[in-house]
């Protein structure tokens, strides 16, 4: 079967047209809608079908049941939604499936999730304003970005609109898909392997046909749509300045890799909250935290955080402070709240940790308020220092009361321009922020590993694509590193080269992040760090060598916020470098995807209509995690052929002489290879050699193992294993 198109296409115009032509073209009047008898006519006609999409047709009804309000003969009636034809005007509504491919003629404040089509989940504004080529000489206007079109299957969800039905059924932009779907289903080869099939069935997951894909066996590559996986995510409070105490996910009695960004905050709070109700300096951090919650509309990453863990300390009912203010000053947010206990004003700053211990001049002591001395100082330096030598972002914490006097109750402050005090404040206390790995991403790369497949995760939603100002540091960043590195000869510049590619605007990692993995053969935990880079990266305007140094040099890699069509992308891409490819996602905008993909997985949706689930091979169950089940069954396949191995019969001294040829050349190939992958990576010969003795004593391990067990050589195993151990001891020593 041919590679099939994920953006379907048929001459579609309707968007261009005005009022009056859409009129013409559908025998229809946005005013008193189609004529009862030609409707009539249309469904009498032999080429009439309902409005179904193909995969619902066996079943003699449409996946939305709705009834649609409907403008014949100049009368509104209702009827179900498989009864509209060309040229009926509609009306649509917030909460409503939209029941056809729709030309909008009038709206209001109308809005639309296309996510069950395009897999976007950021509502967008429809309009009804004709839009013209000649409006924009050289440009064109594509159907599915139009904003005065609404597409079967999606969602309205917010304000009303009325429109003329241009597409119904296997007409329309999913019915197109759906089609392609149902006619390209063309059989895999399958395995015959009955053990296999139980043991997926175990797992609660559906097999197409009843059938494995042989290819299972062989995948070498799995992509995974998920919604987020790395999280911006305070890890450590500290409060006092006389050995400053210091509060982790270990003090609440989690384990920061296996739990979640929301529970290691609210474990965090809740543990201080309990343990630390009667610290005076607790308490003043608690309550300027439960103040910081007012930040501006675009919330960078660290902020968005920052906000999200203060809220766990805010109580209204409880709440000493009212009538906020925010601002920022120096780099730093600035807030001033009025202490209804004490009658005060008082200016809260929150920010880089030097920064705001630069403008602390004061410290909470037993005794009171007292100057902060040389030793607090450097107390409060080292641990800073502390949390920054475990990768760690320290945001720190200071207030200042107001004297009531000089700035009593009514008056007027000014964010913009402050005009009260930001120095000589009190020091509280600091955070300590990570870019964590959710637990999901740690036990997909564990299996991943165990089952010897790379793992490429793209996100639909991301921190980073609302935060323009850490993209722009990151970007700089590597300008200025690929600079240096120009500068002191220490790289000359190449495309080939890996630091080249890592360094450049597109490739360059978001973030640095690091996972705890267990391999199950050794029992032994390492730490893998993903690369992590932006949806830019997924372009068709990559080199082959560009694509293949970023999506072969790392065994996880993380791409924030990619589309459908980025998906399908990198499918495409790593098949063409070799790999047998298992893809992983869920909804219409995949579906044509599940089905380019060697092995194609479905995560069960709610939605309406999910075509997904007939693409794909698999369709995975309502388990907490089934994109790891997805992995775990490619485990089990690659599990299997061992044991149909042990049953085979004795093999011949010729097959075996001629296996243990094939077995060299095949070695020697790799080996080539593997040389000319260490001099990219700017490995000396002494560092190869090191990664040769490292692979070669986990090869023999291997082997070893195998031929015990089998009482033969198999060179296909001693192959495989060889070239694993090789290549992930190379990753290794990466600069």
């Amino acid at each position: 079967m041919g590679r099939i198109s994920t953006s379907p296409r048929r001459a579609m115009d309707e968007h261009l047209q005005d009022i009056a032509a859409l009129q013409e073209r559908f025998r229809t009047s946005v005013q008193t809608g189609l004529d009862g008898a030609y409707v009539s006519e249309l469904q009498a006609s032999s080429s009439y079908k309902p409005n179904l999409l193909p995969s619902d047709a066996e079943t003699g009804h449409g996946a939305i049941h709705e009834l649609v309000a409907v403008l014949r003969d100049g009368n509104w009636i209702h009827t179900r939604a498989e009864n509209l034809v060309p040229g009926d005007v509609v009306t649509v509504k917030a909460g409503q499936c939209v029941p056809a491919d729709i030309r909008l003629v009038e709206t209001e404040d109308l809005w639309v999730n296309n996510h069950a089509l395009t897999g976007q989940t950021t509502p967008l504004e429809r309009t009804a304003v004709t839009v013209s080529v000649f409006d924009s000489p050289g440009e064109s206007l594509p159907y599915m970005q139009a904003a005065n079109m609404v597409f079967y299957g999606t969602m309205i969800t917010q304000g009303a609109g009325k429109g003329v039905v241009c597409r119904t059924g296997a007409e329309t932009v999913l019915g197109i898909i759906s089609s392609t779907v149902l006619n390209q289903q063309s059989a895999r080869k399958v395995s015959e392997d009955v053990r296999l099939y139980e043991d997926v069935k175990s797992l609660g997951v559906a097999c197409k046909n009843d059938k494995i894909p042989a290819a299972l066996s062989k995948v070498s590559a799995i992509v995974v749509a998920h919604p987020s996986v790395i999280k911006r995510t305070v890890v450590t409070i500290s409060f006092g300045t006389n050995l400053p105490a210091l509060v982790t996910a270990m003090d609440a009695d989690l384990e920061a890799s296996e739990s979640s960004t929301d529970d290691v905050e609210a474990g965090i709070a809740a543990y201080i909250m309990d343990k630390y109700k009667q610290n005076q300096d607790a308490n003043a951090m608690m309550r300027a935290m439960s103040a910081c919650r007012h930040f501006p509309e675009e919330l960078s990453r660290d902020q968005a955080a920052i906000a999200r863990f203060c809220d766990l300390f805010h109580n209204p009912t409880t709440s000493r402070y009212s009538a906020s203010l925010a601002g920022q000053v120096s780099g730093c947010e600035v807030y001033v709240h009025f202490d209804q206990e004490c009658g005060a004003h008082i200016v809260v700053l929150q920010g880089p940790a030097r920064e705001v211990l630069s403008r602390c001049g004061k410290v909470r002591k037993a005794s009171g308020i007292v100057p902060l001395d040389t030793l607090d100082l450097k107390n409060v330096e080292a641990m800073f220092e502390g949390l920054e030598s475990k990768g760690e972002l320290v945001v720190a914490f200071a207030e200042l009361y107001l004297d009531t006097k000089e700035y009593a109750v009514g008056t007027t402050f000014d964010i913009e321009q402050p005009n009260f005090p930001t120095a000589n404040m009190v020091y509280l206390g600091a955070l300590g922020l990570i870019d964590k790995a959710q637990p999901e991403l740690v036990n997909l790369a564990t299996h991943c590993q165990a089952a010897d497949v790379n793992l490429y995760v793209v996100t639909e939603n991301s921190e980073f694509d609302h935060d323009a100002n850490y993209l722009a540091s990151v970007q700089l960043r590597a300008k200025r590193t690929a600079s240096d590195d120009l500068s002191s000869g220490v790289d000359t510049y190449n495309l080939a080269s890996p630091r080249q590619l890592s360094s450049s605007g597109r490739f360059a990692s978001l973030c640095s992040v690091k996972m705890t993995i267990k391999d199950e053969a050794t029992d032994k935990s390492y730490t893998l760090s993903p690369k992590v880079v932006s949806q830019a990266a997924i372009s068709i305007s990559n080199t082959y060598t560009e694509w293949k140094l970023l999506l072969l040099e790392h065994p996880c890699v993380v791409m924030e916020g990619g589309s459908p069509t980025q998906i399908d992308l990198l499918v495409e891409t790593l098949q063409d470098l070799g790999e047998t490819v298992a893809l992983v996602a869920s909804g219409n905008a995949n579906a044509l995807s599940l089905m380019n993909a060697d092995v194609g997985f479905a995560i069960p949706t709610d939605s309406t209509i999910d075509l997904s689930e007939d693409a794909a091979d698999f369709v995975l169950g309502y388990s907490d995690a089934p994109r790891c089940d997805a992995v775990r069954i490619v485990q089990l396949a690659k599990r299997a052929p061992s044991v149909a191995v042990e049953a085979t019969t004795e093999i011949s001294t010729n097959d075996v002489d001629s296996r243990q040829i094939e077995a060299k050349q095949a070695v020697t190939n790799l080996f080539r290879e593997a040389v000319n992958i260490a001099k990219l990576l700017n490995l000396s010969n002494d560092d190869i050699s090191e990664c040769y003795q490292q692979a070669m004593g986990a090869f023999k391990l291997s082997l070893s193992v195998v031929m015990k067990t089998l009482g033969q050589p198999v060179a296909s195993s001693a192959t495989a294993a060889f070239m694993t151990s090789m290549l992930a001891s190379m990753a290794a020593l990466k600069p």
